[in-house]
C-alpha cells in the first residue's frame, strides 16, 4: 500500500531527499554530442520508499539507453507502450520486486520512478542520449538543462490521462537541495577549435592531443540554471552528407549549410522590407528582475534595425496582453520614438504567461495589405505548460514566421526552438553573461533575409525524410535525415533546391559512407520522425476521420519507439528487478517526490527582491497553535502555476490565506503583522520579523516593523498567489506606492543590504 504526500508540500519534520548527486559525461564531436546523465538515489529510511524525480534533458535529445545498477544487479531498461510500461512497473511493486521507470512528460521535462527501495539501500540510475547541437557559423551550443523553472497552467486545461497538466510539467520546488551536479565533457578535435567558453558556469579545461576536457571547478555546483558550452571552430560548417546502413536500411544525414551568394546572371537574393514585425514581449511575473531587462535591451535592438517599408507592433502580454496600436503601422522615425517611449516604462507586472491569447489575436487576421509576410518575434523565458496549443498555432499560416528569444537562467528550450521550426522562424538562447547584442543582431539578420522556402531534396529512391519541412537561415546548420527504402543503397550525391525571397536556388551535397558504429544516425532520424509524427506534419495523407488516425500515428510513433529502442511521448523506459523472498519489499512503502532548485533569478528572486524574498524563502515558522490545524508545510515557493486553491492546503482548515493576508493592510496601504497568531496564520514566523526589523537601518525615521511586513507579504503574494494576481493586484496597488515612497526616501537596508523597490516588476 502506498502513502502519498501532497504534491508541493513536505512533512514539517521534513523527510529525507533521496537523490544524492547528478553526474553528467559527454563527448561532442563537432555539432554532434553523446551524454550520460548517472542519478543516484539513496534511502536513508527505516521503510521502504519510492522515489519521483521530474528533470530537464534537451528538447533534440534522442533518449537511447536506461541502466540501472543495484546492489551486485545491472538492469537495462526496456522501450514499452507507456501504459502497459507503468502497468509492468506497478505489479512489480505490489509483488514487492523492484522497478524503474522512465517517462516523456514533454520533449525536455522527463519523470523518472525508482520504486521499492528497501531501506540503506541505493540505486544508480543512467540515462543515455545523443543529439545533434545548435549551429550557426562556425559556433556550436551545447546545452544541459539542469532545472525546470514552474510553467504557468492557464485556467481549463483538461487533464492528460486524468492527471492535471500541472503536475506533468511542475515538480516540488525549494530555494536549496542538498544534491549537485558533477560534469565531464571532451570536445574532441582540439586541432580545430578556436575558443572555448561557458558563459554559465565556471570551468576548468585540460588539454589532450586530440582533445579538449571541460570539467567545473568546484566539485559540484548548484542545479538552478542551465550549463552552456560555446565551441567556436576556425572554419564554419560546410553542406556535406553522410550515409550509414543496419544492413536493413540505409540512412542518410545532409548538413545544411546555406549560402546566399550569387545565383543565375550575377543575381542575388534580396530580402523584402515589405514584411510585417510584430514584436511579443513577455511581461509576467516570472520575467522579473535581469530577464525583463534583458528582454528591453533586445527589444530596443529590433525596433532600432528595422527599416523603411515594415510595418511593425509591439505587444506586451502576462495574465492580460495589450498593444501599442490598434494595428501595425509603417516603421518611422516618429512611430519608433513612440514605442521607444513604451519601452522606457516596461515593467514584469502582468501576472501569469498567457502567451496563447496575444497568438491567436496576431494570427486572427493577415499581415497587412503590401505585406507579403509577417515575422513575430517572441521575447520570453517560455514558461507555459500548453505548448501544444501554441505549436500548433505556430504552423496554422505559412505567412508568418514565428522568431524567439530565449531569456534567462532556464528558459523552456522546447517551447523556443519548436515554435521557431514548425513556423519557419529560428531561435536563439541568451544565458546570463551572454552578450547579447550578437545574437540578437543575428536573429534579425535571419527576419529580414528570408529563410530556404519549399527546400526539396531529390531523392533517388523512395526515402522517409525528417524533418519533412525545414526552413534553414543562412549561417545555421541544419541536419535532414532520411531512412530509404529496404535494399536501397545510398547516393554519392544529392541535390537539394529552394526558394530565398522568390529567387530560385540549388546546392549540390556530396555523400560518403560511414562506420556509424554507435548507432547514432538512426536514433536521429527516429527521434526527428517521431518528432514530425507528434507535430501533425509527417506527411501522411489519406482518411480525415480524427480519432482513428490519431490512433493511427500513436501506433506508428509507439512502433518506431520499439524499433529503435528511443523514449518518446507515447512509450517509457522500463526495467525491472526480480527479488527472493527475502529480498522483496514488505510492509508500507512512502513515496518521495524529489523537489527541484528554483531556477536563478526567477520571477526576480535574488538579489533584485532583496531581504523580502529571502524572508519568504526561509519560512522559519512558529509553532502552529491547536486550533489551527495545520497539517502540512510549505516548501517555498510553492507550485505557483497550480489550482487556484492550493494555497489553502496549508492553512487552517476553513480559512482562506489569500482573504487573511489582505486583512493585514492598513489605511496608508502598509500591511502590518501584528500578533504571533497573525504571523502563524499566514504561515510566519513573528521573532524572525522583528529580528530585521531590529537590524533595518534608514536615512530618517521610519516603522521598521511596518516596512519589513509590507516587503515581505509583497513578496509573499507575488511568491504564493501568483495564480491569482487577478484579485490581489489593485486591492494592493497603495502598498507598491506607499512602499516606493519609503525606499526611496530613507533608502532602508538590513544588514548592509538595500531594501529594495522591486515592487513595480
Amino acid at each position: 500500500m502506498q502513502k502519498t504526500e501532497l504534491a508541493g508540500l513536505v512533512t514539517r519534520n521534513a523527510a529525507p531527499i533521496p537523490l544524492v548527486g547528478v553526474t553528467a559525461t559527454g563527448t561532442i564531436i563537432g555539432r554532434a554530442a553523446r551524454v550520460k546523465i548517472r542519478q543516484r538515489f539513496e534511502n536513508r529510511e527505516d521503510n521502504a520508499i519510492e522515489a519521483v524525480y521530474k528533470f530537464p534533458l534537451p528538447e533534440s535529445a534522442s533518449v537511447c539507453g536506461f541502466t540501472v545498477a543495484t546492489g551486485n544487479k545491472v538492469l537495462r531498461g526496456q522501450v514499452e507502450e507507456r501504459e502497459k510500461a507503468f502497468r509492468i512497473y506497478d505489479e512489480a511493486l505490489s509483488g514487492g520486486d523492484g522497478a524503474y521507470l522512465l517517462d516523456e512528460e514533454r520533449p525536455n521535462i522527463f519523470t523518472i520512478s525508482v520504486g521499492n527501495v528497501n531501506a540503506r539501500n541505493a540505486v544508480d540510475v543512467e540515462i543515455e542520449y545523443v543529439s545533434l547541437l545548435e549551429t550557426n557559423d562556425g559556433e556550436v551550443r551545447f546545452f544541459l538543462p539542469t532545472t525546470i523553472s514552474p510553467r504557468y497552467v492557464p485556467p481549463g486545461m483538461p487533464d492528460q490521462d486524468g492527471i492535471p497538466v500541472t503536475e506533468l510539467v511542475n515538480p516540488k520546488f525549494q530555494m536549496n537541495v542538498p544534491y549537485g551536479l558533477d560534469l565531464r565533457l571532451d570536445v574532441l578535435g582540439r586541432e580545430d577549435i578556436d575558443s572555448l567558453e561557458c558563459p554559465s558556469h565556471t570551468v576548468q579545461t585540460r588539454f589532450a592531443d586530440h582533445a579538449v576536457a571541460v570539467e567545473f571547478s568546484s566539485d559540484t555546483v548548484a542545479m538552478d540554471r542551465d550549463f552552456v558550452l560555446v565551441v567556436r571552430y576556425r572554419r564554419g560548417f560546410e553542406n556535406k552528407g553522410f550515409a550509414f546502413s543496419d544492413n536493413v536500411h540505409a540512412f542518410v544525414q545532409i548538413d545544411f549549410a546555406p549560402q546566399f551568394g550569387k545565383v543565375g546572371a550575377n543575381q542575388r537574393p534580396v530580402p523584402s522590407q515589405a514584411t510585417e514585425v510584430v514584436i511579443l514581449l513577455d511581461c509576467s511575473g516570472s520575467m522579473s528582475g535581469s530577464s525583463i531587462q534583458q528582454a528591453k535591451k533586445a527589444l530596443e535592438l529590433f525596433l532600432r534595425g528595422m527599416q523603411a517599408g515594415m510595418q511593425f507592433n509591439v505587444y506586451r502580454f502576462g495574465s492580460t496582453y495589450e498593444k501599442l496600436f490598434p494595428v501595425s503601422i509603417p516603421y518611422d522615425s516618429s512611430n519608433l520614438s513612440t514605442a521607444l517611449r513604451l519601452l522606457g516604462n516596461v515593467e514584469a507586472d502582468l501576472g501569469g504567461t498567457e502567451l496563447l491569447s496575444p497568438l491567436r489575436d496576431i494570427y486572427s487576421k493577415g499581415p497587412p495589405e503590401g505585406c507579403a509576410r509577417r515575422s513575430i518575434i517572441l521575447l520570453t523565458d517560455g514558461q507555459v505548460g500548453n505548448e501544444d496549443e501554441i505549436l500548433k498555432l505556430a504552423q496554422s499560416d505559412r505567412r508568418t514566421r514565428l522568431f524567439t528569444v530565449g531569456i534567462g537562467h532556464g528558459p523552456n528550450e522546447y517551447l523556443m526552438k519548436k515554435a521557431a521550426s514548425l513556423s519557419g522562424g529560428a531561435s536563439e538562447l541568451v544565458a546570463p553573461g551572454e552578450r547579447i547584442e550578437p545574437r540578437v543582431l543575428r536573429l534579425f539578420n535571419k527576419v529580414a533575409a528570408g529563410g530556404v522556402d519549399d527546400l526539396k531534396v531529390a531523392w533517388t529512391a523512395s526515402a522517409e525524410q525528417a524533418p519533412l519541412k525545414p526552413v534553414p537561415h543562412r549561417g545555421e546548420c541544419v541536419s535532414i535525415l532520411a531512412r530509404l527504402a529496404r535494399g536501397t543503397d545510398a547516393p554519392k550525391q544529392m541535390e537539394l533546391s529552394g526558394r530565398v525571397n522568390g529567387v530560385d536556388m540549388t546546392w549540390q551535397v556530396g555523400i560518403r559512407s560511414m562506420d556509424d558504429s554507435g548507432g547514432a544516425l538512426p536514433l536521429l532520424w527516429a527521434r526527428q520522425r517521431i518528432s514530425d509524427l507528434e507535430n501533425g506534419i509527417a506527411g501522411m495523407t489519406g482518411s480525415h476521420q480524427t480519432e482513428r488516425r490519431d490512433r493511427n500515428i500513436r501506433e506508428r510513433i509507439v512502433e518506431i519507439s520499439r524499433q529503435y529502442g528511443l523514449l518518446s511521448r507515447e512509450t517509457s523506459f522500463i526495467a525491472t528487478e526480480s527479488r527472493v523472498d527475502g529480498d522483496k519489499t514488505t510492509g508500507e512503502t512512502v513515496l518521495r517526490k524529489v523537489p527541484v532548485m528554483l531556477t536563478k533569478g526567477w520571477g526576480g528572486h535574488g538579489a533584485e527582491a532583496g531581504i523580502a524574498y529571502a524572508l519568504v524563502a526561509k519560512r522559519i515558522r512558529a509553532p502552529a497553535r491547536a486550533d489551527a490545524k495545520l497539517r502540512m508545510e510549505y516548501c517555498m515557493p510553492t507550485q505557483m502555476t497550480g489550482p487556484a486553491d492550493f494555497c489553502q492546503k496549508c492553512a487552517p482548515e476553513g480559512a482562506d490565506r489569500l482573504s487573511g493576508i489582505l486583512a493585514l493592510q492598513t489605511a496608508d496601504g502598509g500591511f502590518l503583522i501584528a500578533s504571533q497568531e497573525q504571523a502563524t496564520d499566514i504561515g510566519m514566523n513573528m521573532a524572525e520579523l522583528h529580528e530585521a526589523a531590529a537590524k533595518l537601518k534608514a536615512s530618517g525615521r521610519v516603522d521598521s516593523v511596518k516596512l519589513v511586513c509590507t516587503a515581505v507579504v509583497l513578496a509573499l503574494l507575488e511568491a504564493e498567489f501568483s495564480n491569482r494576481r487577478d484579485e490581489w493586484y489593485a486591492v494592493v496597488g497603495k502598498s507598491r506606492r506607499w512602499f516606493s515612497e519609503q525606499v526611496k526616501r530613507f533608502k532602508p537596508t538590513i544588514d548592509g543590504v538595500a531594501l529594495k523597490d522591486w515592487t513595480t516588476k
